[in-house]
């Protein structure tokens, strides 16, 4: 049985395969079996785990490996990438120089349309302002108008029931007038000589008192027809 001392430790098995690398053996050639074979070990268990975890670091490491560039090399790829930076700065300035400008240029084109569409806007607001009060005002004069004619009509409404009752008063008036007045003659004999005491109703002194006291009542009613009815009286036929 082995004693510890003679067990090979991890460490040591990394230590080994990074010997056979070194010595010139090809890292994607080796594989557990050809490392052991070639460090006169047992291969088994341990020894392929132990392999495979130092394989894989070690391809790690060598696609990490940096490698150091020459100085001048590396401060020509600095000033080269520092020109090249700039031109797209500027480049970038520029672009956004342009692009502020047209969008300057546009928001004050479109603020111009904006105040020309909001004055439009105010002076129709203004024309219908002035078309409003013109109507309230035509409102108001037709408002007064119709007040007006409502007056005259009751004026014209209380003149015509006075003349209504006028002429109702003229009629009656006229029927008695009619009914005081003979419309036709009563057939009489030839008449006499005239006597010189006759009067138009008749002869002798009783004739003479009734035209007196009949004379002066005709033209008095007469003329209160005529007031009342608006009509002027009659001509005789002598008159003309």
């Amino acid at each position: 049985m082995k004693k510890k001392k003679d067990w090979v430790s991890t460490d040591d098995l990394y230590s080994m395969f990074d010997g056979l690398v070194e010595g010139g053996a090809q890292l994607d050639d080796l594989n557990g079996y050809s490392a052991a074979t070639s460090l006169g070990l047992q291969a088994n268990g341990r020894l392929y785990a132990a392999f495979g975890q130092w394989k894989s670091a070690r391809k790690a490491t060598a696609e990490n490996a940096t490698f150091p560039l020459p100085t001048e090399l590396v401060t020509d790829f600095r000033q080269q990438l520092e020109t090249i930076l700039a031109q797209i700065l500027t480049s970038f300035s520029d672009t956004c120089k342009a692009v502020g400008a047209e969008i300057q240029a546009r928001s004050r084109r479109e603020v111009l349309a904006a105040e020309e569409a909001l004055e439009r806007q105010k002076n129709e607001v203004g024309h219908l302002v002035d078309q409003l009060c013109q109507a309230e005002q035509q409102r108001d004069e037709y408002k007064e108008n119709v007040a007006k004619l409502s007056a005259q009509l009751g004026r014209a409404e209380k003149d015509r029931t006075k003349l209504q009752a006028r002429l109702e008063e003229a009629e009656q008036l006229l029927q008695r007038l009619l009914a005081r007045i003979p419309l036709t003659a009563e057939a009489e004999p030839p008449p006499a000589e005239p006597d010189q005491t006759a009067g138009p109703l008749g002869t002798g002194s009783d004739a003479t008192v009734a035209d007196e006291k009949l004379a002066p009542m005709l033209p008095l009613e007469a003329s209160r027809a005529t007031a009342l009815t608006g009509a002027a009286p009659a001509k005789e036929a002598g008159d003309e």
